[in-house]
């Protein structure tokens, strides 16, 4: 690290806010019905693949730093279709 340079950083939120919270979780689920359609049709590795895992990845980022736990977020894309272990994966 280079002297003179501080991070900024933030600690995630010890107690989410339940209502941005449910924002959040109904992102990534939405997110995750997304993914999931797409891996259904049968073609791998096509930009609009890559679009919904970017999509997820990032709905994903954001409930993590409100604080939503980690089981949580499973919670959601498991519901949303992705219960295969690589759907999971590529979800992010």
């Amino acid at each position: 690290m280079r002297r003179g340079v501080r991070p900024k950083t933030s600690p995630a939120p010890r107690q989410p806010d339940a209502e941005q919270a449910i924002v959040l979780l109904d992102d990534v689920a939405a997110c995750g019905r997304a993914l999931a359609a797409v891996r259904r049709s049968g073609e791998p590795d096509t930009t609009e693949e890559l679009e919904a895992r970017l999509a997820c990845r990032k709905a994903l980022r954001a409930a993590w730093a409100e604080g939503i736990e980690h089981a949580m977020q499973l919670s959601a894309l498991v519901e949303a279709g992705l219960t295969d272990t690589a759907d999971l994966t590529a979800a992010g």
